[in-house]
């Protein structure tokens, strides 16, 4: 099936990273907002441009409109949504990446979600407050909101747990699970499972219309059509493609 990830070949890791600092990655792609933390720091620094190392234990987070892409040793490649803040970490020899659930607030029921195209199975995990998810194939979709969490499974195959006792799940290729409090934990087929990646898709930009879209009232501008198409062409560089249709589907004088 295979989305291709536009991140970088291995880079010389560590060259110039912090001392002590050992290297499991780099953020390789920066689409508005992203910010690095290191471990045991309180400050977040925003990044200006890609090729950042991500030492063991540091976290990156991606603001509204915005996203991510970051390789991971060895062979990992992973694509980090709007909203989402996620930490780097060696467990012996399992590299893990935790989604982490954001403070309360008008994005509270949107917490991220992160892609990831993995070519060492058994070797990677992805966590969140619900799930504990090893993955056994080579692409998978992880969507977290407050009250649960959504593994899908595009391509191979991904063993999930529930991190409160809940049990242990086989997910196919082409099916996904939800777990959290309210949910029914299920294994379930998907009927458009390419749908939930749209966003990872890289979009060239036709014009500089910005790092991330801009809420700009189109309705006092004096060209309300350029005005929603600027808008448009931002929210496709952050890879929203439905608040790209929204704005195109508002252009003055557009047939329906």
């Amino acid at each position: 099936m295979g989305i291709a990830l536009a991140l970088a070949a291995p880079l010389a890791l560590g060259a110039e990273s912090r001392p002590g600092c050992k290297v499991l990655g780099r953020v390789v792609s920066v689409q508005g907002l992203v910010e690095i933390q290191s471990q045991g720091n309180t400050q977040w620094t925003a990044l200006k441009r890609p090729d950042a190392p991500l030492c063991d234990g540091d976290s990156n987070r991606v603001g509204p409109g915005s996203r991510s892409g970051v390789f991971i040793e060895p062979e990992n490649g992973l694509r980090v949504d709007q909203d989402s803040t996620v930490t780097v970490r060696r467990v012996g020899d399992i590299t893990e990446v935790e989604l982490l659930r954001g403070p309360a607030g008008p994005l509270a029921r949107s917490c991220g979600a992160v892609y990831n195209l993995s070519r060492c199975p058994g070797k990677f995990r992805v966590l969140t407050p619900h799930t504990n998810a090893m993955v056994e194939g080579t692409e998978l979709l992880v969507r977290l909101a407050c009250d649960r969490t959504v593994v899908s499974v595009l391509e191979g195959k991904v063993a999930a747990s529930d991190r409160h006792g809940g049990g242990e799940y086989k997910i196919p290729a082409g099916s996904e699970l939800t777990l959290g409090a309210e949910a029914s934990s299920a294994v379930r087929l998907q009927a458009r499972p390419l749908d939930a990646i749209d966003w990872t898709i890289y979009y060239p930009p036709v014009e500089d219309a910005g790092t991330a879209p801009q809420a700009e009232p189109c309705a006092l501008s004096p060209d309300v059509n350029v005005c929603l198409l600027r808008g448009a062409s931002a929210y496709l560089r952050a890879g929203q493609v439905a608040g790209s249709n929204r704005n195109t589907g508002r252009r003055a004088g557009r047939r329906r």
